[in-house]
């Protein structure tokens, strides 16, 4: 009995110690934040003297829109950075299309805190797709060639936008960190692993698999605020295999054979960390601040970055 009481005891002990903890957001109809982002990136290059910029950034603002019993509705103007990609290779080409208006996005958001959704996906679906066209159809009229080569290039960033989970992960990755811990229910100190498959920009055929391990490191109750850290690990070796691939033959295409070559050798590593102080009264990331090392090997020199960027909500 005596042994049995003691296991009783010891299991109620453990169960109040390792309750769940659910962040809710308590927001109001009208109320608005502006992300402002602080970043400091430094660049090492063989043996030159490290290079460092620092840049101040506004944007973009979050607005709460309206609420129903359940949910939470916020809009926010978002740039597609796969596209700002895809035109800043492009415009090497002699290309330039008008495809980088913002996009707004209204979201939906759980007052249970179970979970977010895009309320207006297929929206935001039609416009992206009707950008992605336009860049097709662009680089088909500058060089016919080129029009099968765009298809295979563009259908992986055109599958971004084809599911919710997809749009999260490709079009929203730079707002998404607001979002995190309405994903589930913590436990403090319990280690959560999530990963994404984004497709190669290059080829469908080969994705880029990214692994998220998230933990809720701390909760200060005095305070209300509590600290979720996320590592991200990147498999970065089909893709930068690819890229190669791709990038040669598109230079080939646009007789420009020594752009492809300038792409032979790379090499790339990358790391990320993120650290996110929740505010558990009303369930904002008021502060984000995140590093990022990217290590590569480039033809004739090694290049290391260094990203370290803190975002606040005012």
């Amino acid at each position: 009995m005596r042994s049995f009481l003691t296991v009783i005891f010891a299991t109620f002990i453990s169960s109040v110690f390792c309750q769940n903890i659910s962040i809710q957001p308590e927001w109001k109809v009208g109320e608005t934040k502006m992300i402002i982002t602080y970043s400091e990136n430094t660049e090492y290059s063989g043996e030159d003297e490290p290079y460092t910029r620092m840049d101040t950034t506004e944007g973009p603002a979050i607005l709460v829109v309206e609420e129903d019993d359940d949910n939470y509705y916020v809009q926010v103007e978002v740039e597609d950075q796969n596209l700002m990609m895809l035109n800043s290779l492009i415009r090497t080409y002699e290309v330039d299309i008008d495809t980088e208006e913002k996009v707004k996005v209204k979201i939906s958001v759980s007052k249970s805190g179970k979970g977010w959704t895009i309320a207006n996906f297929e929206e935001v679906k039609s416009i992206l797709e009707g950008k992605l066209d336009k860049v097709n159809a662009a680089m088909g009229e500058k060089n016919p060639q080129m029009k099968e080569l765009m298809v295979s290039y563009l259908e992986p960033v055109s599958s971004g936008v084809k599911s919710q989970d997809a749009m999260k992960f490709t079009f929203l990755r730079e707002i998404e960190y607001l979002f995190l811990p309405f994903q589930r229910s913590w436990e403090e100190g319990k280690m959560y692993t999530d990963s994404a498959t984004g497709p190669n920009p290059m080829n469908p055929a080969i994705n880029a698999t990214f692994t998220y391990n998230n933990v809720l490191s701390s909760v200060n109750k005095k305070e209300n605020i509590a600290i979720l850290e996320q590592e991200t690990l990147v498999d970065m070796e089909g893709f930068i295999k690819l890229i190669k691939e791709k990038l040669q033959q598109m230079a080939e295409l646009m007789d420009k054979p020594e752009k492809g070559e300038e792409f032979d050798n790379v090499v790339m590593n990358m790391s990320n960390q993120l650290k996110l102080e929740v505010n558990m009264k009303t369930g904002w990331v008021e502060t984000a601040i995140g590093e990022i090392t990217i290590e590569g090997s480039f033809p004739g020199e090694s290049k290391k970055t260094v990203s370290k960027v803190r975002k606040v909500l005012e």
